[in-house]
């Protein structure tokens, strides 16, 4: 009986310290996995990325053909910067549509389908991050940015947006402009009617000489009023036809120069390519 107890007691001795082991590996284990599920030194961390290289970086997802590539975004803005689909009066997801069948027959276009839809809500993702890019560069120190193919073309399709945009506020202040000045001209005729109305009204019924000279002078001070509001309104008129055509010639100068750079840009694009294929 004295010889099973100190068997039992050396087992219970011997199981103690492996116990302890297991749990302690256990707990090491979840540990490291902790660790793991942390972000390590090489994770990228989003937000010291730019606007545009945040685009270009999508979330894991199970199906990989989702993710737009680099080379994917930029035959899109070629594509959209020859058809220039935003431009459309009317039909525009029609014209949408005609700009992403475009792209699916480039040779490269690695995505599987694509439609008016996605495609112009992608161009406005890429432009509305560029034009995040383009304001924090201002305050960004140190050398210039680099100058890329890419970003030369949402420069270009940037400034074409801004410029319609432009063209149709103009339109709206011009036919607002309009509106007030055909309901000034008719409410000047009105009241000039009534005006005359009542007084041959009162000189009907006056025969008085005198009196009817000063309502004459009356008229004809009215009258002339009524011109020179004529004239001011006929001004006004003049004077915004003539910040809207300055303003369109302006446009059309930037949109010259643009259109010179990016021929230039393509020229040395081509030669950095031919220079490339001799070697």
């Amino acid at each position: 009986m004295s010889d099973d107890a100190s068997t039992t007691r050396a087992n219970t001795r011997n199981m103690r310290p492996q116990s302890s082991k297991r749990v302690k590996s256990t707990a090491r284990r979840a540990t490291d996995q902790a660790h793991e599920d942390e972000p390590g030194s090489n994770d990228v961390v989003l937000a010291d990325l730019s606007p545009e290289e945040r685009t270009m970086r999508s979330p894991p997802t199970a199906n990989a053909k989702t993710w737009w590539s680099e080379d994917d975004d930029l035959l899109l803005l070629i594509q959209t910067n020859i058809e220039r689909p935003f431009l459309a009066l009317k039909n525009k997801m029609m014209a949408w549509n005609d700009t992403a069948a475009g792209c699916m027959r480039i040779d490269g276009f690695g995505r599987k389908s694509l439609n008016g839809k996605k495609a112009s809500q992608r161009f406005q993702l890429l432009l509305e991050n560029h034009r995040q890019f383009q304001a924090k560069s201002k305050f960004m120190s140190g050398g210039t940015q680099k100058e890329t193919e890419k970003t030369v073309l949402l420069d270009e399709l940037l400034a074409l947006m801004d410029d319609n945009k432009a063209v149709k506020e103009e339109q709206h202040v011009a036919e607002a402009a309009g509106k007030e000045k055909k309901a000034s001209a008719t409410a000047l005729i009105r009241d000039e009617a009534m005006q005359r109305a009542a007084k041959r009204k009162s000189v009907d019924g006056d025969d008085d000489g005198s009196s009817t000279s000063k309502k004459k002078t009356l008229v004809d001070l009215q009258n002339a009023e009524i011109r020179l509001e004529q004239q001011k309104l006929e001004y006004k008129s003049k004077k915004l036809e003539a910040d809207i055509q300055e303003q369109t010639e302006a446009r059309k100068e930037r949109a010259e120069m643009r259109e010179i750079e990016l021929k230039k840009h393509a020229d040395m694009m081509e030669l950095i390519r031919l220079s490339l294929s001799k070697h």
